[in-house]
């Protein structure tokens, strides 16, 4: 090769931008950016399998008041196969019927000034109910475990 002439070289096949001159090869992608889609794509999967299947509590609470004359009621859902436990007490410290009914009939039922109860919903609807002679407010509380989707 000769001496550069003035004004730099001049262009030729060799050089880049110049055409016919070769293409370098585009530089292969990295590997670790498939890597961390299909890890992002797994995390998600096995996210969503945990929504359908872990059971997760939903609290509930409501008061409850009946009369002499009018018994008290509350109609509370579930989704079917749910675990539904709780309690109920009589704030005033009197005594009531409490009884729960679904489609099928009673599921629970107790007189008393407080209870527990606990049954797996096959029904989505629940009536839960409570008689008195004399005015009394039930307390109502508990939960209900079921998959969140």
């Amino acid at each position: 090769m000769g001496p550069v002439p003035p004004g730099g070289p001049v262009p030729g096949p060799a050089t880049p931008g110049y055409p016919g001159a070769p293409v370098a090869p585009a530089p292969r992608q990295s590997r670790t950016v498939l890597w961390v889609f299909i890890a992002v794509a797994v995390v998600i999967v096995v996210a969503l399998a945990v929504l359908l299947v872990v059971p997760v509590s939903h609290p509930f609470h409501d008061e409850l008041t009946s009369s002499s004359s009018t018994p008290a009621d509350e109609l509370l859902t579930f989704p079917s196969g749910a675990a539904v436990s709780g309690s109920w007490s009589v704030i005033g410290g009197g005594s009531v019927n409490f009884e729960i009914l679904g489609a099928g009939g009673p599921i629970d039922s107790a007189t008393g000034s407080s209870g527990t109860f606990a049954f797996t919903a096959t029904i989505g609807i629940y009536f839960f109910e409570v008689n008195s002679t004399t005015p009394e407010t039930v307390d109502l509380s508990g939960s209900y475990s079921a998959p969140i989707l």
